[in-house]
């Protein structure tokens, strides 16, 4: 398998802090290491190529140490640069790729590389802005005590946290972030305040200093923890060395996807993902069992606005027409980020939660009792618990064609298509329970009584 430049060994460079396997050839950035899904490649315009495969740009490399593009020119000669460790030290077997002489007469598109591309004094100063406004805004959420400003600071939080984790190349951490904590929490926090009052109660101030005590000793022995970690951007880490080397040189082989991140938690970690999944379909009915039915076991009736209120957004030309343009497009992007989350960010969680955020802005402009009729409540606790199932019934599959639990190998004639229909099926089971669980707390917040 090559990953972009090959020096004969069979294993490619990607921008990262560590020293790959039987080649030792990594580019180790000293002030911030790149994502390990993310091969760089860089070209005359600076421009970055995250797809891997034997055509980059126009550039093939094929044949080991050896560079083509697509008039199979051959390409100038590398050398390597020894790389240093964040505290000045050489690091053994770790290199720097370089190019001997220019690059943009040869009909290549490469320019010599000299490190990190782009500003890090740029990137330093919008990472420090972005903890920092992160920093007021938490302290602004504890002195507030109108919790609809609360809510509304919360989904700021949440969203610039998202825009922290693309600044990071963390994209497929940033889309949860931004699908959960900026869209559907908020508007599940919404739904709850409407249920209690948008004040927060004053009450009695009664003094413990023995919390205090506690707190400042739990954040001390947190701190503490912290003082045993590797240096930011160390190659020498254990995470390095193993892990994600592993991951890197073996994704492509074993999955057939360009997309690390989707490969490693359906597949690689299959276990872990079918726990959290099961964890959301217990959360969901925990709520439907709590708040879902009264005590004699009939469900609330009462609707979450009152007639007047749904009457006037019935009224209202520029939300309906709005909301009649956007529903279908979100609807619609929800399908697009589940079924191409094995080639970019994306995947059964975010689809599921953009599938749900369409059917409640639909239940918010328009009216629950509507948008309860398309859903019904069966049809939810269906959901939630077929894409369990479907989860689940894959790993079987496996075991019944003579693999492990979980194994999609198996499931076709080779390994790529079995793990690329694998990861699809188990994908599209998280999407199910993810956006029926969404749809049903939704639901159950939505028509309780004040």
């Amino acid at each position: 398998m090559n990953w972009g430049i090959s020096d004969g060994s069979g294993v490619g460079y990607c921008q990262l802090g560590f020293a790959w396997p039987r080649s030792g050839h990594a580019d180790h950035r000293r002030h911030r290491p790149h994502s390990p899904a993310r091969c760089v490649f860089t070209n005359s315009w600076s421009q970055h190529h995250r797809h891997p495969g034997p055509w980059r740009d126009h550039v093939r490399t094929d044949d080991p140490g050896r560079l083509y593009n697509r008039h199979h020119k051959t390409g100038p000669d590398c050398h390597f640069h020894t790389v240093h460790q964040p505290n000045g030290d050489p690091c053994p077997g770790a290199r720097r790729l370089a190019w001997r002489g220019g690059s943009r007469g040869r009909g290549i598109g490469f320019q010599q590389h000299q490190g990190r591309t782009g500003s890090p004094l740029i990137e330093d100063i919008i990472v420090i802005s972005l903890m920092v406004f992160m920093a007021v805004i938490a302290i602004a959420v504890a002195r507030l005590r109108n919790l609809f400003a609360v809510v509304m600071l919360t989904g700021i939080f949440s969203l610039t946290a998202a825009v922290l984790y693309v600044v990071l190349d963390a994209v497929d951490v940033a889309f949860t972030e931004a699908a959960v904590g900026a869209g559907i929490s908020t508007v599940l926090l919404l739904a709850t305040l409407s249920l209690t009052s948008s004040e927060e109660k004053a009450h009695a101030s009664t003094r413990h200093p023995w919390a205090l005590v506690l707190v400042l000793l739990t954040g001390a022995t947190l701190i503490y923890g912290t003082l045993d970690m590797p240096p930011y951007g160390d190659i020498t880490a254990a995470i390095h060395n193993h892990v994600a080397p592993y991951y890197l040189e073996n994704t492509a082989e074993h999955t057939g996807l360009p997309n690390v991140v989707t490969a490693i938690l359906a597949s690689y970690r299959g276990y872990d993902t079918l726990g959290e999944v099961f964890v959301i379909f217990t959360a969901a009915v925990g709520v439907l069992l709590i708040i879902g039915r009264t005590k004699h076991g009939r469900r609330r009736t009462k609707r979450m606005a009152p007639g007047e209120l749904r009457d006037s957004m019935r009224e209202n030309v520029i939300l309906r027409v709005v909301s009649k343009l956007l529903i279908p497009v979100i609807l619609l992007f929800a399908f697009y980020v589940q079924w191409h989350g094995d080639f970019g960010p994306g995947g059964g969680f975010q689809a599921g939660v953009i599938f749900a955020a369409g059917f409640i802005l639909y239940a918010l402009i328009f009216d629950i009792d509507t948008a309860r009729a398309m859903i019904s409540a069966r049809l939810t606790r269906f959901g939630l618990a077929a894409g369990v199932l479907l989860y689940a019934l894959v790993g079987v599959a496996g075991m019944w064609m003579g693999g492990n639990f979980l194994d999609y190998s198996v499931l076709a004639g080779d390994m790529i298509s079995g793990q690329h229909l694998g990861i699809l099926l188990v994908e599209l089971g998280v999407g199910i329970t993810v956006a029926a669980a969404m749809i049903s707390i939704f639901f159950t917040f939505a028509r309780q009584e004040h």
